[in-house]
């Protein structure tokens, strides 16, 4: 339509079948078609403050929320390549356990043959310092037995290949690489791996699927379980934390809070702060937590929280709004958390543990 309107201009089009026949167009090349290698440095870049980007993108079979830009790349990557063809991707290394990254796990285990992969982890292959990885993969659905794997676990100044052979080299079976439980890829020595599986095989997991209320055995996040061990649940999500939810003492003090303003104020702990056993008690942070406020005129009545926040409202709207903070928005709640756990009683006695961590640290908090 837009050349019928405008016919002196360019006629910018691409279409791998077009554009590349020799290589994709079946008639021509008797039925397999496809590249023989696909090398790709895609480009890196998360939903959050990108929504735009993604919005032509939200009906594609591969999209899902959370996810990251350079997923669609290797879903390509995947439909242009011959079979037995072969892939090679650097890329950031977190897709491994993202919680958005649940259809490209599924398409490397099962549409792949994973043949090589290095996780660089703190070294940092390119300047902006993101932790990288590269994997080498095989459009072959024949699991492979033994991966090829190098896990760095020191840091180095420059020539990170050269010390390659002082970091952890292991062999890991394909099929053991997916955690059916969290749906997670970890790789992992195959003698670990296998004792892993070994225990997931010998246990009962803490929830189930198939049932709620009081029928529901265990704990799932975000469910009321009455029977269970107990209750489970994520941290909170504000969307816009330093200065705005997340202040210091300091900060707090010069608010001047009532004393009915101060049961809004709750002390705030990151991951970093959870060591074995106990919290650091050196965090300076409070959380202003007023989700529980559910109309402006109740929030006006608490006018030293009212001002703070009605100060920061312009850049409280410019959050990447989930549904959670569109229902809100609709409701003239614009001081709303991104996500809130409403059935949690944060002050109850718990056990808290970070997102992610190198070895397990779990601490009491009462």
């Amino acid at each position: 339509k837009n050349l019928l309107n405008n016919p002196d201009e360019p006629f910018n089009h691409f279409d791998w079948k077009l554009d590349f026949p020799e290589v994709l167009n079946p008639y021509l090349v008797n039925g397999n078609s496809g590249f023989d290698v696909v090398i790709a440095n895609p480009p890196y870049i998360g939903q959050k403050g990108h929504k735009e980007l993604f919005m032509p993108f939200t009906k594609n079979p591969n999209f899902e929320t959370k996810m990251d830009y350079w997923y669609f790349f290797l879903h390509q990557s995947y439909e242009i390549l011959k079979k037995l063809g072969v892939c090679t991707f650097i890329t950031p290394n977190y897709w491994t356990t993202a919680q958005g990254g649940k259809k490209i796990r599924k398409r490397v285990i099962e549409n792949f043959r994973i043949i090589e992969y290095i996780n660089f982890n703190d070294n940092a292959i390119f300047a902006a310092g993101v932790h990288t990885n590269i994997f080498v993969l095989k459009k072959d659905e024949t699991q492979n037995p033994k991966i090829d794997c190098t896990i760095y676990q020191n840091k180095y100044p420059n020539d990170i290949f050269s010390f390659r052979e002082l970091e952890l080299r292991f062999y890991v079976n394909q099929e053991k690489i997916l955690n059916p439980w969290t749906n997670f890829i970890h790789f992992i020595p195959l003698e670990i791996s296998e004792i892993i599986f070994e225990l997931i095989g010998g246990c009962e997991k803490l929830s189930d699927e198939d049932s709620e209320g009081e029928s529901k055995k265990g704990v799932i996040p975000g469910k009321k379980v009455t029977n269970g061990i107990c209750n489970i649940s994520p941290g909170i999500e504000s969307g816009k934390d330093k200065g705005i939810f997340v202040l210091t003492e300091h900060e707090v003090e010069a608010l001047k809070l009532s004393d009915s303003e101060k049961k809004f104020v709750k002390k705030f702990y990151k991951n970093s702060d959870i060591t074995k056993y106990t919290i650091a008690n050196n965090s300076d942070s409070y959380f202003l937590y007023i989700n529980s406020i559910e109309s402006e005129l109740q929030l006006k009545k608490y006018s030293n929280i009212y001002s703070h926040f009605l100060h920061y409202k312009n850049d409280l709207g410019k959050r990447a709004k989930n549904g959670v903070l569109e229902s809100a928005y609709k409701k003239g709640k614009w001081w709303a958390l991104k996500t809130d756990r409403p059935n949690v009683n944060w002050s109850e006695s718990k056990i808290v543990c970070p997102q992610r961590a190198r070895e397990n640290k779990f601490a009491y908090v009462d």
